[in-house]
């Protein structure tokens, strides 16, 4: 008779029919755990948790970073005049000196009019006003070897004299910038600097004691001299011990969407082919677009030159009238309250540099004469004056010890797969011999339908022989007693 299939707890059918009416009973009962067993996985791999991890290694070298340093002295009067007379060239020495001292009068009012005057400088003229290089840097020493000459000028529109050293941008100039190693402890590099503060008019603007600004970051950064600056005091030996730390992120779609490239945020710095994104830099180019589009003149404590989507910054004028200044300032609270949003997720991949500062009183007397000697003046009543024209600095790592940080996904592709099958043979049983098994049900339930739809009867089993009772067997040996009778 044809075979039928029925729920397991009525099943009359034969044993390859009740094996296969398990498995699909079981495969269609199961469905939801299994179902949600998969959701978990899948949801959880679409969430791109991350975890983090923290190592600490002990290389063999240490990639020495750049430095900047700035002068907050700003720049000489006697270089100011010097720039402007090409302007008035038939004008007499006394005139001049007093139109320079109207100039000075102006511009040097306050400090956003200080400020507009240096924004509207162009890089040929600010050079022209910053401090000679070898007046400022008096000694450079790396590895036991002069190197002012290897210092590039910087152009800031806050600090007007800025040198950097070990900066990739003056490879023409320093084939090993942005190639300069430590290999041990105390190694690093040595300055002495001269401010020159009897020709620098900005005592009321920065603070009368003078000093420097200094930035030790990545050879293909640009220093960002207000966010991470150190200042240094006159009259002083400063010393600046560095550890270094990498900060490696995750790109889109884990949860910190790091950029890569200037490419991922849209603004594209002077030789952004060599110099890596910065978040900082791009948050003041943010602000700067904004505030060209938003108040039609460009902010002037930002020097950054860039393009973006928007444009350029040629021929863009400072803001410089009330209403432009406040409107500017709008902008900039406007990113700091985070109601203009700025393209500038963190860098995938970062070194920072940790310091710590410490400082002792220098020169000594007894040093005085041969440090101030090719500077002028040798008498020892100058001594407490000259003293705070210097310092001295003193950078280097205080240990070779790397500090990594690394984002790494929770669940990777691996995991993914890993989870998904541990979920099917958890839920389904599916395993290799399950496999096979289910390749031996196959052909068997085709044998099934074929039987049905054919009406093929399959061939019954023979009846089962009936037992026959076992017949008593006959009496072959005489009873006891017999034996008995006999033996007498």
């Amino acid at each position: 008779m044809p075979t039928q299939l029925y729920h397991v707890g009525e099943c009359t059918a034969k044993e390859e029919t009740s094996k296969l009416e398990k498995d699909i009973f079981w495969f269609g009962e199961d469905e939801d755990p299994r179902t949600m067993g998969i959701f978990d996985v899948i949801t959880t791999y679409l969430q791109y948790p991350v975890s983090t991890t923290v190592s600490t290694t002990l290389p063999e070298y240490l990639e020495f970073p750049a430095v900047t340093v700035c002068n907050l002295a700003g720049f000489s009067c006697s270089k100011f005049k010097a720039l402007n007379s090409s302007n008035y060239p038939s004008a007499q020495p006394s005139e001049f000196d007093q139109l320079a001292e109207t100039w000075l009068l102006r511009y040097l009012k306050d400090r956003p009019s200080y400020l507009d005057f240096l924004s509207r400088l162009n890089p040929e003229d600010h050079v022209k006003i910053m401090q000679n290089r070898d007046e400022f840097i008096r000694m450079c020493i790396f590895k036991e070897k002069d190197c002012r000459k290897y210092f590039l000028p910087f152009l800031n529109t806050t600090y007007v004299t800025c040198y950097a050293f070990n900066l990739i941008l003056n490879n023409a100039s320093d084939p090993m910038a942005g190639s300069r190693y430590i290999g041990k402890p105390g190694d690093g590099m040595e300055l002495t600097l001269y401010m020159n503060k009897s020709d620098w008019p900005m005592n009321w603007v920065w603070g009368g004691e003078g000093g420097v600004i200094v930035d030790a970051h990545r050879p293909n950064k640009h220093p960002s001299l207000h966010e991470s600056r150190l200042y240094v005091r006159p009259g002083a030996a400063t010393y600046i011990s560095m550890t270094q730390k990498e900060v490696s992120r995750l790109a889109y779609p884990y949860e910190h969407n790091c950029y890569n490239s200037w490419d991922d945020c849209g603004y594209y710095p002077a030789n952004s082919s060599i110099i890596v994104y910065d978040s900082v830099a791009c948050r003041r180019m943010c602000i700067q677009s904004t505030t060209v589009g938003k108040c039609n003149c460009k902010d002037t404590g930002i020097r950054d030159y860039f393009t973006y989507s928007g444009g350029s910054l040629d021929d863009i004028l400072p803001c410089i009238g009330v209403k432009d200044k406040e409107c500017a300032a709008s902008v900039v609270n406007g990113v700091i309250n985070g109601s203009i949003k700025c393209p500038c997720n963190p860098e995938c991949g970062e070194i920072e540099y940790k310091k710590t500062v410490s400082s002792l009183d220098w020169p000594s007397r007894s040093y005085f004469k041969s440090l101030f000697g090719p500077m002028g003046p040798t008498q020892a009543q100058n001594y407490k004056e000259l003293k705070e024209e210097v310092l001295y600095l003193h950078i280097c790592f205080s240990s070779i010890i790397k500090d990594t940080i690394t984002e790494l996904p929770t669940v990777s592709m691996l995991n993914l797969i890993s989870s998904l099958g541990g979920v099917l043979s958890l839920y389904l049983g599916i395993s290799l011999a399950l496999c096979l098994e289910i390749l031996e049900i196959i052909p068997l339930m085709m044998q099934i339908i074929v039987n049905q739809r054919f009406g093929i009867s399959e061939k019954q089993d023979p009846e089962p022989k009936t037992r026959v009772p076992r017949q008593s067997a006959p009496k072959r040996y005489p009873a006891p007693l017999d034996w008995a009778v006999h033996c007498k």
